[in-house]
């Protein structure tokens, strides 16, 4: 998805999203699945929406105002991210909002690593 996304605006996809936008402040974009942010987002951005916790977000999110998965939440000012462009948020074992890196992305969720059928 290429789109701006503006004050007040919400934004609601049902599965996984390629995000390449903007969420200004004020804007929300919710995913029922996984969210890979490849754009700016300034505003809130939630997947697992609306209370699906094995989801994650992944890019850089050092800018957004809040992060969610699934009701779990986090405002980024009062926790700044360290590296900007590979960040995994997610829900760790203690139901608690965390960030990781995308390098220890298989032991954050092994689940995302499995292939369902298809063409390899």
């Amino acid at each position: 998805m290429s789109k701006t996304i503006r004050n007040g605006q919400e934004v609601n996809v049902d599965g996984d999203v390629l995000f390449f936008g903007t969420v200004h402040e004020g804007g929300k974009l919710f995913a029922s699945g996984n969210i890979y942010n490849m754009g700016n987002v300034k505003g809130i951005i939630q997947a697992g929406y609306p209370d699906n916790e094995d989801k994650l977000i992944i890019g850089n999110l050092h800018n957004a105002q809040q992060v969610r998965v699934g009701e779990q939440y986090d405002i980024v000012s009062d926790n700044p991210i360290d590296d900007e462009e590979n960040t995994v948020v997610y829900v760790n074992d203690l139901h608690l909002l965390s960030y990781g890196k995308i390098n220890d992305l298989k032991e954050i969720n092994p689940k995302f690593f499995n292939r369902i059928g298809g063409i390899i």
